[in-house]
């Protein structure tokens, strides 16, 4: 596993077969917004037909967070893969219901789950 770590979002990558799982912990906002971007590209800059932002250790996602994610779904779907997200913590959880997105993206509670798909 590949560690990052940034004053208030750390995040790290792992390989599973054919699936590229990003995790992440922290927060998501203005100030870490660029980490975020820079290492959700890592994930999908992999060859993997599958790629996991694990979002279930996030303690807060705002609208940076949500553009960042709505980009990254649409160029996989564009490009045939697939993105999978985990929310397990219900701030992200409430924050993807408020604004419509669960219906929009493909969540998990976990990434047990999101691996087994």
């Amino acid at each position: 596993m590949t560690q990052h770590t940034e004053p208030r979002l750390e995040w790290a990558t792992e390989r599973h077969e054919q699936t590229m799982v990003v995790h992440f912990v922290g927060e998501i906002d203005v100030d870490t917004q660029q980490t975020f971007e820079e290492a959700v590209r890592v994930g999908l800059a992999s060859v993997a037909p599958v790629v996991i932002l694990d979002l279930a250790k996030v303690t807060f996602l705002g609208s940076t967070g949500l553009r960042v994610l709505v980009t990254a779904h649409n160029e996989t779907l564009d490009a045939g893969r697939a993105l999978r997200l985990v929310h397990g913590s219900s701030v992200v959880h409430r924050v993807l219901e408020i604004t419509g997105l669960e219906q929009v993206l493909d969540l998990y509670p976990a990434v047990k789950e999101a691996l087994a798909m």
